[in-house]
C-alpha cells in the first residue's frame, strides 16, 4: 500500500499500523524523519494491534528531499524553512512507546538488523524501529552522480 496524504507526511505511521491491522500481516514502513515526527503520537497504538510493524526511519536531520528543488539555492531561507533541521535521534521515542530500537550504520548492518526485526515480529509479535542516519548533502551529491552515470550509459 501507499499513503500520500495532503503533503506526503500526514498520518504515515497511522497508515502503516492500519495496513498491518487490516491485513493481519507484517508491515514495513519506510519513512523520513519529518514525516515520522508529524505522526509520532501514532506510536501509542502500535502495540495494541496483533500484527507488528517494522519502521525504517531515514533520519537525514530534516527534509532532504527539498534539496532537489530550486529553492535549495536560496541558502538564506532554505535551512530554516524547508530543510527544517531538528537535531534529534529517535531511540528514546522507541523506548517511550516500548518498541524495539536498532540503528543501522552500514548497508550490510541494515540487512542484518532488518532480517532480525522480521524474526522478532514473527516470533514475539513485536514492532521495531530501525533508524538509518544519513547526510542530506552527501545524498544529493550521490544521487546526482548516479543520474549523470545513467545518462552517460544511455548515450552509449
Amino acid at each position: 500500500g501507499s499513503n500520500r496524504g495532503v503533503s506526503g507526511i500526514d498520518g504515515i505511521i497511522s497508515t502503516a499500523i492500519g495496513f498491518s491491522a487490516g491485513s493481519g500481516k507484517l508491515c514495513t514502513l519506510l519513512t523520513g524523519d519529518l514525516a515520522f515526527l508529524h505522526d509520532l503520537n501514532a506510536l501509542a497504538t502500535i502495540n495494541s494491534i496483533k500484527t507488528p510493524v517494522i519502521i525504517v526511519l531515514i533520519n537525514n536531520n530534516g527534509g532532504g528531499i527539498f534539496h532537489f528543488l530550486p529553492i535549495s539555492k536560496s541558502r538564506d531561507i532554505f535551512e530554516d524553512y524547508f530543510a527544517t533541521p531538528h537535531n534529534l535521534g529517535f531511540k528514546d521515542a522507541a523506548g517511550i512507546f516500548k518498541i524495539n530500537y536498532f540503528s543501522a550504520q552500514t548497508c550490510s548492518g541494515f540487512s542484518d538488523i532488518y532480517m532480525n526485526s522480521i524474526k522478532i515480529a514473527q516470533k514475539k509479535r513485536q514492532s521495531s524501529l530501525i533508524e538509518v542516519v544519513t547526510d542530506r548533502e552527501y545524498n544529493l551529491k550521490l544521487r546526482r552522480k548516479i543520474k549523470t552515470e545513467i545518462l552517460k550509459m544511455l548515450e552509449e
